[in-house]
């Protein structure tokens, strides 16, 4: 808006004094507020570089404003240079209703020659004439505090009936009015703040999904002129912002769902690593002014689980133990957040195990003493129990039968016969599901043992005749005067380092190796394998122990000698299964001779 301004026309060149044009100038005299008006003034003048002691001939020269011709002089003139021609006068303009008015004026004029050459024009629009009363100023505001509104009211005692109100679009879009306006206004001007104790769960509730609200103050005045009223609005907008407004978080819990857990702890608030069923659950959360909860999110273990639809979460034996905060984030329809948290603590919990021994007693009786170490892990509520069954080898087992922990169990085993033994260890976790341990008992063969009745020597094995030195194991010689080369031969090492353990009727050592095959050889029923090992150089097999899966029942058995055999070239440790079903052979102790150098 402006109430003064001014423009020139193109100008004319003369031949030798300069350029010469016109300047249009104005400026707002006064302005009626009853009448709803503009008085201005407006002044033409010549410019340009031509000076003010010469002249050329002029005409016409029409000056319109705002419609009106406010100069025409039609006849031809001497018009001065610059500053040397000027003419004014005064135009008084009606205003649009509302007091604003745009105006434009032009200038037209023939310099030194017969027709127009000289134009210039431009539109104004003119200081408003305020006609009503006016907002100079509004605050913004959060939903639990009111607005302050300053006015003026430029028109005096011609404005009556002031007031002023908010409007604003609820959540469907449609404009809402506060159902009242203020008290009137002091028509002198000042301000206004609001009571909005009626109005705020209607605010609130118009912005669901947003902290703040455009808000539209809307100041009312009637302007009387003439015994004519007209009511005028002055509107500006601000911002209500939701405060305070995070949702109220519902309270996290949890426990132990799986009930033969917590049946052996007594309390379902001790959760088991890798057998629990942790159950976390939180409570509604609530959302504040208007809003809606949108979304519940738990962090556990550093992994986010969006839990919208119902609430809890299920961890099914968790792999791990320790302490640990569960945190339950609520999110309202606005984005306000809010969490709650609980302490949950894993105890921690793995498989029983044991350390477990098993040896006759001198070697090579009956009577053979078996030691469990047992352990388990240290939960409440939780016992070990300890069995053990033992059969001969391929027989029937015997048992179960209980074994105390860390307490020599003397069982009878034959000594004549290989037996095996499994050890059972549970907890109360395990006792369907038990970790056992499968321990081979030989035969009860003495490395060394003197028989004064006989007057004899017997060697991995006893004498069976008078004055002998009887030598056992495969291939074993019974000599009346023992030979240099006579066999004396070791029990069993169980080493993968081949090792001597005894030497053939030639001399040539024997050897013994344990070998735990890297990856497992099928031996069909009934049948030969030719190619269950291959050794680094040519030998002669002698004979093996085989530990084998058995098909059927899946537990690791043990053949004491299973029909062995070499290949032609010495190399390859051929394995002949007599059995109805095929077996899968992990290990082999296997003894052998090396050519002779």
């Amino acid at each position: 808006m402006a109430s003064s301004g001014n423009f020139s026309t193109n100008k004319y060149s003369t031949s030798s004094h300069g350029t010469i044009g016109l300047n249009l100038s104005w400026s707002i005299q006064s302005q009626s507020i009853a009448n709803n008006t503009s008085t201005i003034k407006w002044t033409l003048k010549s410019n340009g570089t031509m000076s003010s002691g010469y002249y050329v001939q002029a005409g016409p020269v029409t000056v319109v404003i705002g419609g009106k011709t406010v100069l025409n002089t039609k006849s031809r003139f001497n018009m001065r240079g610059s500053g040397g021609y000027s003419e004014s006068g005064t135009i008084t303009i009606a205003h649009s209703e509302d007091g604003s008015k745009s105006v434009s004026m032009s200038v037209k004029a023939a310099i030194y020659s017969a027709s127009v050459n000289c134009t210039g024009s431009k539109t104004y629009a003119l200081d408003k004439i305020n006609r009503y009363a006016l907002i100079s100023s509004a605050t913004d505001f959060d939903d639990e505090g009111n607005p302050t509104v300053v006015y003026t009211n430029p028109a005096g005692d011609m404005v009556s009936d002031i007031f002023v109100r908010l409007k604003w679009l609820n959540a469907d879009g449609v404009t809402q009015e506060a159902t009242d306006w203020s008290s009137e206004l002091d028509g002198s001007g000042g301000s206004y703040t609001f009571d909005l104790t009626d109005y705020r769960t209607a605010l609130r509730a118009a912005c669901p999904n947003s902290n703040s609200l455009a808000v539209t103050v809307d100041l009312k005045s009637t302007l009387t002129v003439s015994g004519v009223s007209t009511e005028y609005h002055s509107e500006k907008a601000i911002t209500m912002s939701i405060v305070n407004a995070a949702p109220q978080a519902g309270a996290v819990t949890f426990e132990d769902t799986n009930s033969a857990v917590s049946g052996v702890t007594g309390d379902d608030q001790i959760i088991v690593q890798g057998q629990s069923t942790l159950h976390i659950i939180t409570a509604a959360s609530t959302a504040l002014k208007g809003a809606s909860i949108s979304s519940y999110v738990i962090n556990f273990n550093g992994v986010n689980y969006d839990i919208t639809s119902d609430r809890y979460l299920d961890i099914v034996k968790p792999p791990y133990s320790g302490t640990f905060v569960a945190t339950v984030t609520t999110t309202d329809s606005r984005g306000n957040t809010a969490t709650a948290t609980a302490t949950i603590v894993i105890t921690p919990w793995a498989a029983p195990s044991a350390d477990c021994t098993a040896e006759r007693v001198n070697g090579f009786e009956t009577n053979t003493v078996l030691t469990v170490d047992g352990t388990i892990s240290t939960v409440t509520g939780s016992s070990m129990a300890i069995s053990e069954r033992h059969r001969k080898v391929g027989g029937s087992w015997i048992g179960p039968n209980p074994v105390t922990d860390n307490t020599p169990t003397t069982l009878s085993l034959d000594y004549t016969d290989e037996w095996e033994i499994e050890v059972s260890v549970s907890d109360s976790f395990t006792t369907l599901t038990p970790t056992v341990y499968v321990i081979p008992v030989g035969k009860g063969i003495p490395p060394a043992f003197v028989d004064v009745d006989k007057n004899s020597l017997g060697v991995n094995g006893f004498p069976d005749d008078d004055d002998q030195l009887f030598v056992g194991g495969n291939g074993h010689i019974k000599v009346q005067d023992v030979p240099n080369n006579g066999a004396v031969i070791l029990p069993h090492k169980y080493s993968s380092t081949p090792q001597i353990v005894g030497y053939w009727t030639d001399g040539r050592a024997i050897w013994e190796e344990t070998i735990d095959l890297s990856s497992s050889v099928t031996v069909n029923a009934n049948a030969w394998n030719n190619s269950v090992y291959t050794f680094d150089t040519a030998v002669t097999v002698l004979n093996a122990e085989v530990y084998y899966i058995d098909s059927q029942t899946g537990v690791i058995n043990h053949w004491a000698f299973m029909a062995t055999g070499t290949s032609t070239d010495g190399l390859k440790l051929c394995l002949y299964n007599s059995r109805d079903a095929s077996c899968v052979v992990t290990r082999i102790v296997v003894r052998y001779l090396k050519p002779s150098t």
